[in-house]
C-alpha cells in the first residue's frame, strides 16, 4: 500500500481521524478501514505516533541537537574581517 491514491486515501483518513476525539477514534477507523487490514495497521501505526505530540519528527534526533536547537545562533563573522 504505497502508491500515490493510497497515500492519498491514508492521509484523507488520518486527517478525519485526528479531527475526531480520541474517544470517537475506534469506531471511525473501523468505519474507514472496513476489512482493509493494510490501511488499518497503517492508519493504527501513524496515529500512534502522532497522539500525544510524541510524532518522530517533533524530536531532536540526539541531545546533542537538543543542545544546539536551545543554543542561540552564534553571529556570523563579516566579510573580510580579521578573526586576530
Amino acid at each position: 500500500m504505497t502508491d500515490a491514491s493510497a497515500w492519498e486515501r491514508i492521509e484523507a483518513c488520518l486527517d478525519e481521524l485526528l479531527a475526531l476525539p480520541e474517544g470517537e477514534r475506534a469506531a471511525a477507523l473501523e468505519r474507514l478501514a472496513g476489512e482493509d487490514e493494510a490501511l488499518r495497521r497503517e492508519l493504527e501505526n501513524l496515529l500512534a505516533q502522532t497522539v500525544g505530540g510524541d510524532a518522530l519528527l517533533d524530536r531532536p534526533s540526539s541531545p546533542r541537537r537538543r543542545r544546539r536547537a536551545a543554543s542561540p545562533p552564534a553571529p556570523a563573522s563579516a566579510p573580510g574581517a580579521s578573526s586576530s
